[in-house]
């Protein structure tokens, strides 16, 4: 059975009205800078393209060419901008009246040969191919990489998908253009761009919606596995790098090195000069001790004024090594805070070993390690003390 083409534009226009009051109604602040309410504008726009296109049904041609065009052609160039907006922190900065280059020829094309109909169509179809391309660019750019792995894939799918529509739409003109009715290509070709316009659009709303899921659920994985105050991972990210870390290392049978690191006299920094002077030296200590680490090495703050390091494939002497040099640098560089030098000295515990198959290996590291730095402790601070299995 044929599409009927006047009830599809309004199921569609429904459709898109829905969408867009949906993603407005969540967050569609003119002040939102995540993209959110330039995408539930597009989705207004893409709506009112349907209905702007029925105004030929009923001898409206002229006023139905510009409109319905300019709505399509201002849905995507919002849609640009949206995902722009998204990732705005990973990309360079976006000249805003490149996006609507785009839309002046899109209405340019369409008032300049509004009675070329062939010639009309085929320019139209190549401007809506080019804003489809730069969806696609925008929609592959690193900034949607790695934890919006998934919504970007729907993005650029859709996107792509997108292009292709167009590309067959220009293609589907020639051979079958009755040019003489109120809708100038034929209805199957009509009906056929517009739902396929539909399913893309509504994959690309996924996508987008996806996208900022898979935000904030990255974000709250990284506030959970974080210091709030120094950044760096907390007591819980710490144990489960360790059971990480101890289980490769039992697998390949290589030395991993774990380091305990105290304040010493932590309690004073706070007495004389302030808690805001203790936590500054802890976010200093933080930032010192990450810059002398490498890559694969993994940071964390135990508790309190504790730290604790994990170092893969490192055996005794380069474990020990980083100890002095790590209590060196500290004592001889006192924390700046408030025109007042701060003296710090640590006390450092290090235990390394091949681990064994066992669920308890970490947990025995970690007992060695905090051995080692009660002996530091214990035997006048300041130092370091290697313990061994």
């Amino acid at each position: 059975m044929p599409l009927d083409l006047p009830t599809m534009l309004w199921v569609m226009t429904l459709s898109c009205l829905v969408l867009s009051a949906s993603v407005l109604f969540v967050n569609g602040s003119p002040r939102s800078d995540d993209g959110m309410a330039a995408w539930g504008w597009s989705m207004l726009l893409h709506g009112l393209s349907y209905p702007a296109f029925a105004l030929r049904l009923y001898g409206w041609l002229g006023a139905s060419i510009l409109l319905a065009n300019l709505f399509a052609s201002a849905t995507m160039a919002l849609q640009l901008l949206a995902i722009w907006q998204f990732q705005r922190a990973s990309v360079p900065p976006l000249r805003r009246w490149l996006l609507w280059l785009p839309v002046l020829a899109t209405v340019t094309v369409g008032g300049a040969f509004m009675h070329d109909h062939p010639l009309r169509q085929t320019l139209l179809a190549g401007c809506g191919m080019l804003q489809a391309g730069l969806l696609v660019w925008q929609a592959g750019l690193p900034g949607l990489r790695h934890a919006h792995e998934k919504g970007r894939r729907l993005l650029w799918l859709g996107s792509l998908g997108l292009m292709a529509v167009f590309l067959t739409r220009a293609l589907l003109v020639f051979p079958g253009g009755d040019w003489q009715r109120q809708v100038s290509i034929p209805y199957e070709v009509q009906s056929f761009t517009y739902l396929g316009a539909l399913l893309v659009m509504l994959l690309n709303n996924v996508g987008f919606v996806l996208m900022h899921k898979e935000r904030a659920v990255a974000a709250q994985r990284e506030l959970a596995a974080r210091d709030p105050l120094t950044g760096i991972a907390n007591r819980r990210a710490l144990m489960e790098a360790l059971q990480h870390q101890v289980a490769v290392a039992t697998r390949r049978q290589t030395p991993v090195s774990v380091l305990m690191i105290d304040i010493d006299f932590f309690k004073r920094v706070n007495d004389r000069h302030g808690h805001l002077a203790g936590d500054a030296v802890l976010c200093a200590l933080a930032e010192r001790i990450g810059r002398r680490l490498r890559a694969q090495d993994i940071l964390g703050r135990y508790g309190g004024e504790e730290f604790m390091i994990l170092l893969p494939h490192t055996d005794a002497d380069g474990a020990v090594r980083l100890a002095e040099d790590l209590r060196r640098q500290v004592e001889q560089a006192p924390i700046a805070f408030n025109g007042a030098d701060i003296p710090v000295t640590l006390s450092i515990g290090v235990h390394t070993r091949v681990p064994e198959p066992g669920p308890d290996a970490g947990d025995a590291m970690l007992a060695a390690a905090d051995r080692a730095l009660y002996a530091a402790k214990t035997s006048g601070r300041n130092r370091g003390e290697f313990a061994g299995a």
